[in-house]
């Protein structure tokens, strides 16, 4: 049990943490969590590059769900920067999984830090590519393209 005095009275608290006792609790919570987040994306990107497409979807829900952090979506842009020119011709597999990642980052891209992922993302948009038939080359623009993010004026202005 804890105590407290407070206005000349004594308040006994029993079987409650202190807020001071339960924030390094929540934070390295916080930290776990985050880990586990940044690692189901990694892995699934991992996957997804190894062409194990079947583990990359198996992966995929759990991957989805991490970018639902700010700080995650950071991580997923750097590790496709890591991502040589030589390796951006994808297979449809691969394209699709990429796609369906950046659209639920870019769903996610709201709140304090709106649009941070869409500016850090937008050039590599036109680096991830597949071949269509007869030469046609798709590339992930396409897929991403719908989003309401481009057709804000404020969003421009903060990228440019």
């Amino acid at each position: 049990s804890a105590e407290r005095r407070s206005n000349d009275k004594m308040t006994i608290i029993k079987d409650r943490a202190l807020p001071s006792e339960i924030t390094p609790y929540r934070t390295a919570k916080r930290k776990q969590e985050l880990r586990k987040m940044n690692n189901a994306l990694l892995n699934c990107l991992t996957a997804m590059f190894s062409n194990q497409i079947f583990n990359a979807r198996k992966i995929l829900p759990l991957a989805k769900d991490a970018l639902a952090y700010s700080s995650v979506r950071n991580n997923f842009v750097a590790e496709l920067n890591k991502i040589p020119n030589s390796s951006t011709s994808l297979s449809h597999s691969q394209f699709d999984i990429l796609a369906v990642l950046i659209n639920t980052a870019l769903e996610n891209d709201k709140g304090v830090d709106a649009g941070d992922f869409a500016i850090k993302i937008m050039p590599l948009t036109d680096k991830f590519c597949r071949q269509l038939q007869y030469g046609t080359v798709q590339f992930i623009y396409t897929c991403v393209q719908h989003h309401n993010i481009w057709r804000d004026v404020q969003f421009w202005e903060r990228a440019f």
